[in-house]
């Protein structure tokens, strides 16, 4: 699970660094606020699973 995570987060990262996300055109912007919710809940799911808290904000 823990390698799990960091992978999540790694590929978040990229994803961030690469894609603008409050810049974007509407369309593209959409998707990517969506995205970044399940990745959001996705990693609060993860961490809560092995005891670690979720960061407040990123």
């Amino acid at each position: 699970m823990c390698h799990y995570v960091h992978e999540l987060a790694t590929l978040f990262n990229n994803f961030y660094a690469t894609c603008p996300i409050l810049k974007a055109e509407d369309g593209p912007q959409q998707l990517r606020l969506w995205l970044t919710l399940k990745f959001k809940e996705t990693l609060d799911d993860a961490l809560s699973v092995i005891g670690l808290p979720s960061p407040s904000r990123m």
